[in-house]
């Protein structure tokens, strides 16, 4: 019975274990393949709202988008709060490389963003450290997401301006985060498992 148990517990404990580094994609508008587009360069930057209903590591945030007959260069992504109809305060910033025409899924991988549930915005930007020409991310995606904003740095009005228009392809993968629950389960299984190991060599924990 003991026995049964230790491997009941071993295999839940393997499967949470293997659930807590199941990627998933939390958002995914599809691509747009239209001719024309969004400009992105340093005058014009965009952003589009999301929402999570769970904890995740995001891992990868890329853009569906190619160069606009300039020479490649870096763009930034950044993650940041909801401040309702536009973006609030930036979480998170990373630079990537943009350098083909081709439209295509484009972003910094990699990442270990921690997200809590909720509701955010990310955002396709040329700041001041970026050095590309022109991008274009073309209209409209399959399911884009339904509020925009857009920003234009060098106006006169350089903050983010609410526009439900900005239907452009954004792909957000993450790694899901367990329950609370779930990690206790894991430790008391694994817990068990070491002490069914030292009843097995004889070995009593003080």
């Amino acid at each position: 019975m003991l026995q049964r148990l230790m491997i009941g517990i071993a295999v839940v404990a393997m499967a949470i274990s293997t659930g807590a580094a199941r990627a998933a994609v939390i958002v995914d508008t599809g691509p747009a393949n239209t001719g024309g587009g969004l400009i992105l360069d340093e005058s014009q930057w965009l952003a589009a709202q999301f929402t999570t209903a769970s904890d995740h590591v995001i891992t990868d945030v890329l853009g569906w988008m190619g160069l606009q007959n300039e020479p490649g260069g870096t763009l930034t992504v950044a993650i940041y709060t909801d401040a309702g109809q536009i973006p609030g305060t930036q979480l998170f910033a990373s630079q990537f490389t943009l350098s083909s025409l081709e439209r295509d899924w484009y972003g910094p991988t990699g990442l270990s963003w921690a997200l809590a549930a909720g509701t955010y915005w990310v955002a396709f930007e040329e700041r001041a450290g970026d050095t590309l020409g022109l991008a274009v991310m073309p209209f409209p995606a399959a399911m884009p997401l339904p509020q925009g904003a857009v920003r234009h740095p060098n106006s006169s009005t350089p903050g983010w301006i609410g526009n439900n228009d900005l239907d452009f392809g954004v792909q957000i993968h993450a790694m899901v985060v367990p329950e609370p629950q779930a990690y206790a389960l894991m430790l008391a299984g694994l817990g068990l498992l070491g002490f069914a190991a030292l009843r097995r060599r004889g070995i009593s924990p003080k």
